[in-house]
């Protein structure tokens, strides 16, 4: 059974954590959670914890981004928490002002966690297994949007 697979990716370098999918103490015994859209996003390490941006891709083929750095964002036409495939999770690391919302994914580790509130109001917990960095050009999409 595959599982979600939310993912962060900044716009210019940034450390992409990667996931197996939600916890298995979150994972529903019988059957899979109903998707449902994401609403929050909490990552305690990083003091993390806001609404997120319904994001689409541009007429340039990219994934958009939030305009302002300091929000966090998800492509809204990609797999929801319960989908099979990636959650993909979007942000500034830094911008010209200053650092953005995901200025502290570096500091991430393995086991650290990151829980998105769905629409439902239901949980799902996901645990870093590792952290990779890329060029923003790059980012191996076959990874992320698998």
């Amino acid at each position: 059974m595959s599982t979600p697979e939310p993912t962060a990716a900044r716009t210019d370098i940034g450390t992409l954590p990667v996931h197996s999918g939600p916890d298995e103490a979150a994972a529903p015994s019988a059957s899979r959670t109903p998707a449902s859209p994401p609403a929050r996003i909490r990552i305690p390490a990083i003091g993390l914890d806001q609404g997120l941006l319904g994001l689409r891709v541009r007429q340039d083929g990219r994934l958009g981004v939030p305009k302002d750095p300091a929000r966090v964002g998800w492509w809204s036409d990609g797999p929801r928490p319960g989908d099979p495939g990636a959650v993909v999770i979007v942000g500034h690391v830094d911008s010209a002002t200053g650092p953005g919302a995901f200025h502290g994914l570096s500091s991430l580790r393995p086991g650290d966690r990151i829980t998105l509130r769905r629409e439902d109001g239901a949980d799902a917990t996901y645990t870093v297994q590792a952290l990779r960095q890329y060029e923003k050009d790059a980012l191996p999409d076959s990874q992320v949007y698998a």
